[in-house]
């Protein structure tokens, strides 16, 4: 179906079997049982709850991190030790119908291998930085 948290398993998968009302006929599998956890990274310990789909994507859930993994697209980890992190391996757009504000008591590290740009799509005013610093805005009165 595409959808991550739709896990119908797949034939030859050992599953858990609940049986409500005492009829076998009305079974409903309500789990795999896994046969690798020990080789498993994410698994292999009670403490880390991990859950992986055939496609590569995954989420994960340790007692220091969680993180959603979309496989060779990039994932986003949130880590106590070290805050947030979101990879991508293509763009990464950050949208919203308010605002974006970015704040930190220490500092906010940008780094592009070509351009930086902040551009306001409402009037001419833009950022660029490509080895200078290009600003263009509006005088306020």
């Amino acid at each position: 179906t595409g959808n991550l948290m739709y896990c119908m398993p797949q034939k030859g998968t050992k599953t858990s079997l609940y049986i409500g009302n005492g009829d076998e006929a009305q079974g409903i599998a309500t789990g795999c049982i896994r046969t690798n956890g020990s080789i498993c990274e994410g698994t292999g310990s009670p403490e880390k709850k991990s859950f992986r789909s055939e496609h590569g994507k995954g989420m994960d859930l340790y007692p220091q991190s969680m993180g959603l993994d979309g496989g060779e697209t990039g994932k986003i980890t949130f880590e106590d030790e070290t805050g947030t992190t979101i990879e991508s391996n293509g763009g990464l757009v950050l949208m919203a119908k308010e605002g974006i504000r970015l704040e930190s008591m220490t500092g906010i590290a940008m780094q592009g291998m070509s351009d930086i740009m902040a551009l306001y799509s409402e009037g001419a005013s833009s950022l660029c930085v490509n080895g200078s610093v290009d600003m263009l805005g509006r005088l306020a009165g």
